[in-house]
């Protein structure tokens, strides 16, 4: 803590080669195609510092800005390095009620013997409350300087308040319209519909409870009018307080089904904490962490609180857990803007905070404020690139790994045309590729190798999130030297 109004911080964390293999001495001396077996050693340092303004600047409210810097070594001598830099600006402009932020990074991405490749991205985001809804409207430009490669896209969704009946014992019915359009490389794509949420409450009982929900999305462009539609039921039984039976089953209506079984149990060891009234010149902050299934955001009715998860406030040495659903209360704080940081660390397997959400709190004396932090599902798809020698389509010893190939990976639609656009990676050492942050879904991995594409499909579900693939090319197309970036041509594959 600098000052009021001013703070740093500054993070450095090694991790060393046998402790990023497990722990475990390898049994085998060939590389089997994980990206996370014989990785070596990782290190990586973060200095960031972030600043708010204690006053209003006339009609704009709750201005903050921040800087961050991040340098990360994977590997050895031989291994691949990364340095990134990021800069931010939220502010709240009271006359129109307009939350608005500004983030834009620079990053350098270089492995040994390659030529380093350079990134440039901005967003900006608005977004706005109504009585009947809400607004948000997101414009992205991001750029690759190997071959010149950029994306500017513009996404806009209206979501209209659902119309709620609820029934005695709790049960309730809501509906409600959205919108959304997206527009990228002059094409521009846009849909509507509507959503249908049941909820049983204790129609059934104090043990049994249903929730459904349908949702029909139609495209209003021109040359795709097509409708598509979700459903979605779910249902719990509660034995006792500690344990219950979950299922949940999902259909798209176009052959995508799901059905997921999941008996859970828990210990509580401490009380529900309870507030009261705050003293004079101070607030209170009432929270809740929870699972964003569909990653809008917003907390829908659906959508559980995730336990065990330790929430900081920056600046302070406020730190607290959540409790079994998820929530937590903070009493007796200083009024002012605040963040607030989910220790990931705390996070179950395969869970994360979304990269662009930042949980800001403004306290009011005498008041309760109430947030909801979202969190998702990190989906990763992972492998090595190699020359496939004796055709089997394994990495075997001896087979050659391509190193500082451009990857294209590319999310699919039902009808196998791409969703959104491309996002370009690099094969690092052993030949080693890997994206993450993915939703569910189908994907396209693609790479131009001698002026001819071979691609891969993979598809990842709400159960299946990892997935190894190991990427291999023909011996007879030729063999790269490492040095060599052949990259992809956007909309080839």
């Amino acid at each position: 803590k600098l000052s009021e109004q001013l703070g740093l911080q500054a993070n450095l964390t090694y991790d060393g080669a046998r402790f990023s293999q497990g722990g475990a001495l390898r049994q085998t001396p060939d590389f089997e195609g994980v990206l996370d077996d014989g990785l070596g050693s990782r290190f990586v340092g973060t200095v960031s510092s972030d600043w708010r303004s204690v006053k209003d600047w006339g009609p704009v409210r709750n201005v903050a800005a921040g800087v961050r810097s991040t340098y990360s070594r994977v590997g050895g001598s031989n291994g691949s390095d990364s340095v990134a830099g990021t800069a931010g600006f939220s502010a709240q402009i009271t006359p129109l009620d307009l939350d608005i932020s500004v983030d834009a990074t620079v990053s350098r991405n270089s492995v040994a013997d390659g030529e380093a490749q350079v990134a440039n991205t901005v967003n900006v985001r608005a977004f706005k409350r109504f009585d009947w809804g809400r607004a948000q409207a997101t414009y992205t430009t991001a750029s690759v300087a190997a071959g010149g490669q950029s994306d500017n896209r513009f996404v806009g969704s209206l979501q209209v308040n659902p119309i709620r009946k609820v029934f005695p014992k709790g049960a309730s019915v809501s509906a409600g319209p959205n919108a959304s359009v997206v527009v990228a490389e002059g094409e521009v794509r846009s849909r509507f519909g509507a959503t249908l949420s049941a909820n049983s409450g204790r129609l059934f009982g104090q043990k049994l409870s249903l929730q459904g929900q349908a949702t029909a999305l139609q495209s209003i462009d021109p040359a795709d009018t097509s409708t598509d539609f979700f459903a979605s039921l779910a249902a719990t039984y509660r034995f006792s307080r500690a344990l219950q039976l979950e299922t949940n089953y999902f259909d798209n209506f176009n052959g995508g089904r799901d059905v997921s079984i999941a008996l859970r149990g828990r210990l509580v060891f401490n009380e529900p904490r309870k507030h009261t009234r705050p003293r004079d010149g101070l607030g209170v902050l009432r929270g809740k962490v929870f699972f964003d299934r569909n990653r809008d955001g917003i907390r829908q009715d659906d959508e559980p609180g995730i336990p065990s998860v330790r929430v900081q406030v920056s600046g302070t040495r406020l730190g607290l857990g959540v409790d079994r659903d998820g929530n937590f209360t903070i009493q007796n704080m200083k009024k002012g803007l605040y963040g607030l940081v989910v220790d990931r660390r705390s996070l179950p397997l395969g869970l994360l905070v979304p990269e662009e959400s930042a949980a800001r709190v403004t306290i009011g004396e005498g008041r309760i404020t109430e947030i909801e932090i979202p969190i998702i599902a990190s989906g990763q798809i992972r492998g090595a690139l190699f020359l496939d020698t004796n055709g089997n389509g394994e990495a075997d010893q001896g087979e050659q790994r391509l190193e500082g190939k451009f990857i294209k990976l590319t999310k699919l639609v039902e009808d196998g045309d791409a969703e959104t656009e491309p996002e370009v990676g690099l094969s690092t050492t052993f030949g080693q590729y890997s994206f993450e942050n993915l939703s569910p879904g189908r994907y396209e991995i693609s790479v131009n190798h001698l002026g001819e594409v071979f691609s891969q499909t993979i598809e990842l579900t709400e159960d299946g999130l990892f997935v190894v693939v190991p990427f291999a090319l023909p011996v007879d197309r030729g063999v790269i030297a490492p040095d060599t970036f052949d990259a992809p041509v956007i909309g080839e594959a």
